[in-house]
């Protein structure tokens, strides 16, 4: 009987131990794939980056993938949040939306929204939506291609995320 009892514990603690051992090999360390680990593929393929001043929000458990968001807002360009969407559940790079603000006056703001598509950790697919806010309100904004983005990037200063050679022709 004590035999038996040992033997259910000891069996118990190895289901236990392999369930965290797991979670902790597959499902813990997925945001390094996705998280600030993949800063240096964001980079490289010119898609923005989770700044260090960002910080995590918490998504609901059944949600694979990532949120963060500026705790301060600055003057000039800030970085507002950022959404990660893994490759279905691989933890793999895939879609990625942004959100940049630019001060225009006390009481409007541009909003730099960029909506990019990684394939492969090698390349980028990205298109914008820039709009005016203003008293709580919003412009219906202006759709951008990779053009369109490089150009605004150059005019904003956030040049580590132009794709061109860093002029934007008429």
């Amino acid at each position: 009987m004590k035999s038996s009892k040992i033997n259910y514990i000891s069996i118990l603690s190895l289901i236990v131990l392999l369930g965290l051992l797991y979670y902790y090999l597959f499902r813990g360390s997925g945001e390094a794939k996705y998280g600030k680990p993949a800063n240096a593929i964001r980079e490289r393929v010119k898609v923005p980056v989770i700044e260090s001043y960002m910080r995590k929000i918490r998504l609901p458990n059944n949600v694979v993938g990532g949120r963060w968001e500026s705790k301060d807002d600055k003057d000039d360009v800030t970085h507002l949040w950022k959404t990660v969407s893994p490759y279905n559940g691989s933890y793999l790079l895939h879609e990625e939306a942004d959100a940049f603000k630019k001060s225009k006056d006390k009481e409007s703001y541009w909003q730099l929204n960029i909506y990019s598509t990684i394939i492969g950790d090698s390349v980028s697919a990205r298109k914008g939506l820039l709009r005016l806010l203003y008293n709580g309100s919003a412009d219906t904004g202006q759709n951008l291609d990779e053009n369109g983005l490089d150009s605004i990037c150059i005019a904003w200063g956030v040049k580590g995320l132009v794709k061109g050679n860093g002029s934007v022709s008429d």
